[in-house]
């Protein structure tokens, strides 16, 4: 029988390329990189000019919040962001942890599978639901 070496249309394959471009993005400017929505640009530019085995329809972005920022932000960018996250996971009050350990493996899993914070539906959930639970002070009365 013969194998079907195409990765086209095939989920899981795609993302190793995507990851692999966004490594390549990133290693090539990766202190400071490429400023709040320079992801974009920078995945158009290198399937512009390096060859791929993905058709045209298929070159998409990472698919992958972590590497989305860090390619954004830089490394130096990256870590900070990523601190702010772990901080503000650790201030919310003991009360929530029942709402908020579900919600923090939510958005990590939903951060590894997608671009969230690159469309406005991902950042209201994100930020809204994050927000509650890390302001939230009980009522003291």
């Amino acid at each position: 029988a013969k194998r079907n070496t195409n990765i086209n249309n095939l989920c899981l394959y795609q993302r190793f390329v995507f990851w692999k471009v966004g490594k390549e993005i990133l290693l090539s400017n990766p202190f400071f990189g490429y400023g709040p929505g320079g992801v974009k640009k920078e995945y158009k530019k290198y399937y512009s000019n390096n060859q791929t085995v993905l058709k045209k329809n298929n070159q998409l972005l990472a698919h992958n919040q972590f590497i989305t920022q860090f390619i954004n932000l830089g490394a130096i960018g990256g870590l900070i962001w990523i601190f702010l996250l772990i901080y503000s996971f650790l201030m919310v009050n003991k009360e929530l942890y029942c709402l908020f350990f579900p919600y923090a493996i939510l958005m990590f899993f939903m951060f590894m599978s997608d671009d969230m914070l690159e469309v406005q539906a991902g950042v209201t959930i994100f930020s809204l639901f994050g927000t509650m639970m890390v302001f939230y002070k009980p009522d003291e009365s």
